[in-house]
């Protein structure tokens, strides 16, 4: 009995055995997908790849993935019109010889002041016969004369250093007072030979020169008394209402000209990048298309810089992963060398 069970059930198993490998003989092996190879067909491939347009500038096209990572954002360019401008160059003045010529002016002034005075006493005395010589009169006299000549001469020396443009101010002396404890600078701005003259009055924006984008705060003064020796063109002088400015650091500055207005775009700082001594910035050729191009700073403005030629008015320029962009294209070209 028990051997025919198990005879029994062997026969079964063989049975579902052979049902199972006839059932899975002939069907066709399913190639195994290579990993990954669904995602690839799904995402567009991410990175910057660059291009060649019709004059052969380098054209960067990203994906809208590497767009996002780089926190790319554009902004059209707004036309502006600005008075024509002339570049020019000065320095902060050491006003220490200022200071002394205006203490040797208070000198001299108050020994006139007093001699004058020892004069008039002496004459009245003369006059009333009252023991006074005319040898004595005539001495009071001298030095009387003598110190107006001393005070005279300070005056002059005062006059032909710095211009009657400073030196005739009713608060000069509060600005030397400035100077001294470095509140304040006096600067001359030097426009090179052969430029067009200011405008007058003088109209002008002064940066720091290893600073062009921090305006100073200002006040025209007029007319310097001495030219520079290198530029021999027009100079003025400036009062900053700045502390931080030495004797002798360098200033670039801006002064209108007079004539028509000049044309030109407004870039904002955040769109300029520089790359091998040079400033750029990318416009917006389509979506994800971008160009970087070459461009000369005209002046600073409080939202950027002016740009009078290569951007149109209205172009998108980024404004924000100008860096990131160039970045990502120096990596591309890398990659094709």
């Amino acid at each position: 009995m028990k051997t025919a069970l198990a005879l029994v059930v062997g026969i079964l198993l063989g049975g579902a055995a052979v049902g199972w490998y006839s059932a899975h003989r002939g069907a066709p092996e399913k190639p195994a997908e290579h990993e990954g190879q669904g995602e690839r067909e799904k995402e567009p491939e991410a990175g910057a790849h660059l291009s060649r347009g019709t004059n052969g500038e380098v054209v960067i096209k990203l994906s809208a993935e590497a767009r996002e990572h780089a926190g790319l954002q554009t902004a059209p360019v707004a036309a502006v019109s600005v008075a024509r401008e002339v570049h020019a160059f000065g320095r902060a003045l050491d006003t220490a010889p200022l200071a002394a010529a205006l203490a040797e002016i208070r000198s001299t002034t108050a020994a006139h002041q007093a001699s004058s005075r020892d004069y008039e006493r002496l004459k009245v005395l003369h006059q009333q016969d009252q023991n006074v010589s005319a040898r004595a009169l005539e001495a009071a006299e001298a030095a009387m004369t003598r110190d107006r000549l001393l005070a005279e001469a300070a005056q002059g020396r005062l006059l032909g250093a710095w211009g009657p443009a400073l030196v005739g101010r009713a608060d000069l002396e509060a600005w030397v007072g400035k100077f001294a404890r470095q509140e304040a600078a006096l600067v001359q701005v030097n426009v090179p030979l052969g430029e067009p003259p200011p405008a007058n009055p003088v109209v002008a924006r002064l940066a720091p020169a290893a600073r062009p984008t921090e305006l100073l705060k200002l006040e025209p003064v007029g007319p310097a008394a001495t030219l520079d020796p290198q530029t021999q063109g027009a100079s003025h002088l400036f009062l900053i209402s700045a502390g931080g400015i030495p004797p002798g650091a360098p200033v670039t500055g801006w002064l209108e000209a007079a004539g028509e207005r000049a044309p030109g775009v407004l870039v904002p700082a955040s769109a300029l990048v520089r790359h091998e001594g040079r400033t750029f910035l990318y416009l917006q050729m389509a979506e994800d298309s971008y160009q970087r191009v070459g461009v000369e700073l005209d002046r600073p403005a409080e939202a950027g810089w002016l740009v009078r030629e290569g951007v149109a008015a209205g172009a998108k320029v980024v404004v924000a992963g100008a860096q990131q962009l160039l970045s990502e294209e120096l990596k591309s070209k890398g990659g094709e060398e």
